[in-house]
C-alpha cells in the first residue's frame, strides 16, 4: 500500500489500499471502478470514519492536497 499526498497530476487512478491526503482529510482508495469509456471512480473511505465517497479520475486532481515541501 503506497502513500499519495497530492503527487498525482494525471487521470490515473490510484491502487486500492492507498491512502491520500484530500481536502476531506486521509482517504483509502477502496476501490476503483472502471465502466466502459467513462473516466475511472475512485471510491475512498475516510480514515477516521465518515461517509464513504467517490471521484472520478479526472476530477481526482482538484480534491488531493497540495503537496508540502
Amino acid at each position: 500500500m503506497g502513500d499519495l499526498s497530492g503527487e498525482r497530476t494525471c487521470a490515473q487512478a490510484p491502487e486500492v489500499g492507498t491512502v491520500l491526503d484530500t481536502i476531506y482529510g486521509r482517504a483509502r482508495v477502496m476501490d476503483v471502478l472502471r465502466l466502459g469509456d467513462e473516466p475511472e471512480t475512485v471510491c475512498l473511505r475516510p480514515e477516521r470514519g465518515g461517509l464513504e465517497w467517490t471521484v472520478t479520475t479526472t476530477q481526482l486532481p482538484s480534491v488531493l492536497m497540495p503537496v508540502r515541501s
